[in-house]
């Protein structure tokens, strides 16, 4: 089954969305490695990276809900009758997530 450029993207998007997630989680509760031979040498490191993961997160979140690049809710569409009600939930919530986005 090929599946179209679009949805391949809105995959891929959302793949990297969830390793952006997860990163920003392990930092933020501290599952780090800190000082000694390690790449974060104190609290503040892990803090300034966090904040970092947190802004890529975010640029990512809307980077799947922007217009301009692959539409969700279009490229959704075709496959909202066999979503788990997650993914309906969240496909269904999307316009009202892009509405606060734009106002913001």
């Amino acid at each position: 089954m090929n599946e179209s450029e679009e949805r391949y993207l809105l995959r891929f998007r959302y793949g990297r969305t969830v390793g952006m997630y997860l990163a920003y989680k392990t930092f933020l509760y501290r599952q780090v490695n800190i000082g000694g031979t390690n790449y974060c040498q104190t609290e503040e490191n892990v803090r300034q990276v966090t904040h970092t993961l947190l802004l890529t997160f975010y640029s990512f979140v809307y980077s799947l809900l922007d217009k301009n690049g692959t539409d969700f809710i279009s490229t959704a569409e075709p496959y909202a009758k066999i979503l788990s009600e997650g993914g309906k939930k969240i496909r269904n919530g999307s316009p009202s997530i892009i509405s606060l986005f734009q106002e913001g």
